[in-house]
This record gives C-alpha cells, structure tokens and sequence, in this order.
C-alpha cells in the first residue's frame, strides 16, 4: 500500500505541475500577466494536487525507506514530461523517451530491494540536530546565493530532503496523532519553508532546467544517505549494490528530463512568484 501511495503521489505532483502550465497559458493569452495565473481554476487544481501528493508521501513515509520515498517522487518529473506529450502536444527528445524508461526501470529494483519497515527513533539529541539544520540551511542559503542559481536550487533540494527526514523520524509509532506531537513536526514545516525560498530564489536567477536537476539529485542522494545512517534504513540482504546504482541511475535520469523541452512548458507555484 505504501508504494502505491509514493507512486501516486509522484503522478500527482506531475498532474498539478500539467494544470498549472495550463493556467499559466491562460493567464497570459488573456493578458493577465504570469500572477494571474493564480487566479485560474486550473493553476489552483494544480497546487492543490501539490499538496495532495506531498500528503501522499508522508503517509508512504511511514512504512518505505526514504531512499525509496524520494526516488519515487523524483519520478514526478517523468510523469510531468510523458503527461506534458499526452495533454499538451510537447515535443519529447529520443532521450526523454530512454530516460523515462529508466526511471521506471530503476525504481522497479528499488521496489525489490526495499521491503516495508519502521523507521527508528533517533532520540533527542536527533531531534534537536535536525530542527537546528533548517535554520543552519538557511543560512547557508545567503552565502550560496553568491555561488549561482545552482547551488540554491542544490540547498533547496537539501531542505526538501531535510522535511522528509523530519516527517520519517516523527512518527515511529505510525500513528497521526504522535506524529503531530512531535516536535519534528515544526521541523517538517522549517525545512518546508527554507526549501520554498531557496527554490523560488533559485528559479528566478537562474534556468528551470538546471535548478530542478540540481534540487532533485540533492532531495534524493543526501537525505537518503542520511536516512540510512539514522533512521536504520537497509535493503534487502544481497540488494544493496543494485539498489544504489538503481538510485544513483534514476537520479541522473531525472537530470536528463529536467532539461526537457516537455518539462520546461510546466510551471509551479514557485515559478510564478519568482516570475512575479
């Protein structure tokens, strides 16, 4: 049920990204500038299916390995390309088409090598080096803003990552009520906010293309590391080189389809403000 749960959550996020590239359309032929995007139906059926899928991924959190997690929902950005060619007549690259094929490919043996487990408490001295990370990024954010879009996008990813982290190691119980309880819950809400920052920053300094790839490779590589090393996430007994190059090869899949033609007619609810 999990991984069904990370799968859709990965389809949501590529439909809202489609809905708000067609209110965005609308918007601007209507002559409403980019802001007036927000005022669409359709712009805002899109973030509503962001946040649907962000939902999504916390509940698959509770039982799936974060590596896992994460590199389902960089599949999004796979989802978004093939639903941009079906809906919106985007031209796909020879490449797109092998890319796509590959984050399916991939996230299969990822599918094999993890199993449904409980992530582990990490106690408080955890808790408290977590929640002091969002700000510590934060900061960081201000001196990498002088190294290039690339390096916030990157920070941005970190900080995504940083939420999943937060939302994984909060409730070990897997109960809804312990997970609001936690105090990680303020960090899930710290690192959402310092990731949304550092990405609309990034996006309006620097290319969509490479900013995305950036925060991608950095919300899936680190964070899962991490989660590795604290939270006891392991892979099946014999799987744990096939599923880190499957890791390793999704994530530069996904670097490909960034730079998509199909991916760049998608705009998000970032986009808009950095565009605004």
């Amino acid at each position: 049920m999990a991984w069904v749960l990370a799968v859709v959550a990965a389809v949501v996020y590529g439909g809202g990204s489609i809905l708000q590239s067609v209110g965005a359309r609308r918007a601007r032929q209507a002559g409403r500038g980019t802001l007036g995007a927000l005022r669409e139906w359709t712009f805002a059926a899109g973030s509503g299916c962001d946040l649907a899928g962000w939902l999504l991924s916390l509940a698959a959190l509770r039982t799936l390995p974060l590596f896992a997690v994460q590199a389902v929902l960089a599949a999004s950005v796979a989802a978004t390309v093939v639903l941009a060619r079906l809906l919106l007549g985007a031209q796909l690259r020879r490449i797109d088409t092998v890319a796509v094929c590959v984050v399916v490919t991939a996230l299969g043996v990822i599918g094999l090598a993890s199993g449904p487990e409980h992530p582990q408490r990490i106690g408080r001295p955890g808790e408290i080096a977590l929640l002091l990370t969002a700000p510590g990024l934060a900061a960081a954010a201000l001196v990498a803003r002088r190294l290039g879009p690339i390096a916030v996008g990157a920070l941005a990813g970190l900080a995504f990552g940083g939420a999943a982290l937060c939302a994984r190691a909060a409730h070990p119980e897997a109960s809804a009520a312990g997970f609001l309880r936690s105090p990680l819950v303020w960090g899930v809400l710290l690192f959402a906010v310092t990731g949304a920052a550092c990405y609309t920053h990034a996006l309006g300094h620097g290319h969509v293309g490479s900013v995305t790839a950036a925060l991608w490779a950095a919300q899936v590589v680190v964070p899962s590391a991490v989660g590795v090393a604290l939270l006891d996430d392991h892979v099946r007994r014999g799987w744990g080189v096939p599923a880190t190059l499957a890791l390793l090869v999704a994530v530069g899949a996904t670097v490909v389809l960034a730079s998509s033609p199909a991916e760049k007619i998608a705009i998000t609810p970032l986009e808009v403000a950095a565009a605004g």
